[in-house]
């Protein structure tokens, strides 16, 4: 299945993949902040910022690192005096690091049915994944135990590139995964998304990883997730949740594992 997950996301095997470019540290609201241009040569640049408490790494053990897909930015990064806001400022406030993605511009949306699209491009989906194994394996260059933190439609993202990271928490965006139509939208299609079990087959490749899924409502299958853990006796790192979880609920998980 890893083979298979590789192929129908157009994932490259993500070791060695970027060059990370960094501007000079600044900083704002007591924290520090770093921009990163991952950069590799065939490939679209992936724009980041790295926020960090003061005098991180410090500390003998492994530092946590969050990597936080969102729709949209909580932080204006073109004002790295800014500090960031939500979620992203909630870890912080734990002293725990968080590379926030700079969401790429959206632009007019391609037709990804017509002329043959996904015979020679990534689905937009696609690309969100590559990216989000990009920043994963920086993370993981650095020596942090890297955890995906995905929020609305990036939820989903997140579990796609579970493989990548320590620990995932994804918003399920109460998407009913029988909808064939829901599976189609823009943000979410890529050939043969249900041959690798939709949203379950990538974060079972990732067990017996810690895994946090909310806002699963009705139409999110959870059986496979379950059965899964539970076969690799891991029972207790999967939490599913019904309803949406709030940020303090998230960074409260996060600051256990």
């Amino acid at each position: 299945m890893l083979p298979a997950w590789r192929h129908t996301l157009q994932a490259d095997q993500p070791v060695g993949w970027s060059d990370v470019v960094q501007a000079a540290p600044t900083r704002a609201g007591g924290f520090e902040s770093t921009r990163l241009t991952l950069v590799r040569e065939g490939a679209p640049d992936v724009f980041a910022t790295l926020w960090t408490p003061l005098n991180f790494r410090a500390s003998p053990t492994r530092e946590k690192l969050v990597v936080l897909a969102q729709q949209s930015s909580s932080s204006p990064l073109a004002d790295p005096d800014t500090p960031p806001a939500g979620i992203a400022l909630h870890l912080l406030q734990q002293r725990i690091a968080v590379v926030e993605m700079t969401p790429r511009s959206p632009g007019a949306p391609p037709n990804q049915f017509s002329n043959f699209y996904t015979t020679y491009n990534r689905t937009q989906v696609q690309e969100r994944v590559r990216d989000l194994l990009r920043v994963c394996t920086m993370g993981r260059d650095m020596r942090c135990q890297v955890i995906l933190l995905g929020t609305a439609a990036a939820g989903l993202w997140t579990l796609l590139a579970a493989p990548a990271a320590d620990a995932v928490i994804a918003d399920a965006n109460t998407i009913d995964v029988s909808d064939d139509q829901a599976l189609l939208s823009p943000d979410l299609f890529f050939p043969g998304i249900r041959t690798i079990g939709a949203f379950e087959g990538a974060p079972l490749l990732a067990a017996p990883h810690p895994l946090l899924l909310h806002n699963t409502g009705k139409g999110f299958t959870t059986e496979g997730l379950r059965s899964g853990y539970k076969a690799a006796g891991a029972a207790a790192q999967l939490r599913i949740e019904s309803d949406r979880l709030g940020d303090d609920a998230l960074v409260k998980w996060v600051s256990e594992l």
